[in-house]
């Protein structure tokens, strides 16, 4: 019995760190707070970079 506490004690731990760490990063890369923080990617000749 107690084994199966400390077992679900840690998989709720590690459930809402994993949640938490998904939060953080989902909220960094938010468009408000990295325009904050860095530049956006240009070419050489200053004009915005595209994916193709």
């Amino acid at each position: 019995m107690l084994t199966i506490l400390i077992q679900s004690s840690i998989f709720v731990v590690g459930f809402g760190l994993g949640y938490a760490a998904c939060a953080w990063r989902a909220h960094r890369r938010h468009p408000t707070y990295a325009s904050r923080n860095t530049r956006p990617v240009t070419s050489m000749f200053g004009h915005p970079r595209r994916a193709f």
